[in-house]
């Protein structure tokens, strides 16, 4: 069976609840459902495929910018600070 290699695409939010609560998330992934399902899992909240469609934008932060991601990860950053890898 052949598989494909699915570039990654890249997104910047927020979530609202969990250990990462009002900090900036920002999650590379091949498709808008597992980006959803790793910042689920990485923040500890539930959010769904339509929350994350509204609040997150399909961009890096202007902190990640110098950041290409080569796997499927959730980077959060605080404010003033570099960005941290959690996922």
């Amino acid at each position: 069976m052949k598989t494909r290699n699915r570039k990654l695409k890249v997104w910047n939010g927020k979530v609202f609840s969990g250990e990462w609560s009002s900090f900036n998330i920002n999650v590379a992934a091949t498709s808008q459902s597992k980006a959803a399902k790793l910042v689920s899992d990485a923040c500890g909240s539930k959010l769904s495929l339509s929350e994350f469609r509204k609040m997150y934008s399909n961009t890096w932060g202007n902190d990640m910018l110098l950041i290409v991601p080569q796997e499927p990860s959730v980077f959060v950053t605080v404010e003033g600070d570099v960005p941290k890898r959690i996922l």
